[in-house]
């Protein structure tokens, strides 16, 4: 067998395989967040291109069906009850974000890049006023976005340190609670 005849076996298995590309194998490249449908479709006229196969009708199939699966997991999305929350006062919204990233991923990095804006209570005259330095001399020379990085880890930071101090201050509140001050024997347990 000559090296022409095995090309010609080798292509024909390859038209084979690759002639109708299961639906599962398409979506399964989309969702693919490196690949995304624009991906498959340069494979796809990639592969065309080298083997002679027109694909178009199968990416019009594969578009259809996708927005037709994206419609109904949309009113999945829509119709979803959302979780009841007990305590408003302690509900931290970027622990929620970060508890649900796997269900919402680019909904959460939006909701995280939102949200670690520092609410400011100062007031406008002074955030506007020129006559004191809101940044040191020294770090003048820093650009816009290196300030914003540094400020949005500062607050992290006193967002975990203040979490930290939240369970332990639960703590104490609930052993307080459990202690009988009346108590005459002192022995914290009170009468029952």
């Amino acid at each position: 067998m000559n090296i022409y005849a095995a090309v010609i076996v080798i292509e024909t298995k390859l038209k084979k395989y690759w002639a109708n590309i299961p639906l599962l194998y398409a979506l399964s490249a989309i969702i693919d967040h490196m690949v995304k449908l624009s991906g498959l479709e340069v494979l796809l006229e990639f592969i065309g291109i080298n083997l002679s196969i027109d694909y178009s009708e199968q990416i019009t199939d594969i578009r259809t069906k996708l927005f037709e699966i994206f419609r109904i997991y949309e009113t999945r999305y829509l119709e979803a009850q959302f979780d009841a929350v007990e305590d408003k006062e302690e509900f931290d919204l970027l622990l929620w974000w970060k508890t649900y990233t796997y269900r919402y991923p680019v909904l959460s990095h939006l909701a995280r890049d939102v949200l670690v804006i520092p609410v400011s209570t100062v007031s406008s005259e002074q955030a506007f006023s020129t006559n004191g330095r809101i940044i040191e001399p020294r770090r003048s020379c820093l650009s816009p976005e290196m300030v914003e990085v540094l400020t949005c880890l500062r607050d992290w930071e006193h967002a975990k340190k203040w979490l930290q101090n939240l369970t332990v201050d639960k703590e104490l509140n609930l052993n307080f609670d459990n202690l009988y001050i009346d108590d005459p024997s002192g022995s914290g347990q009170g009468q029952n």
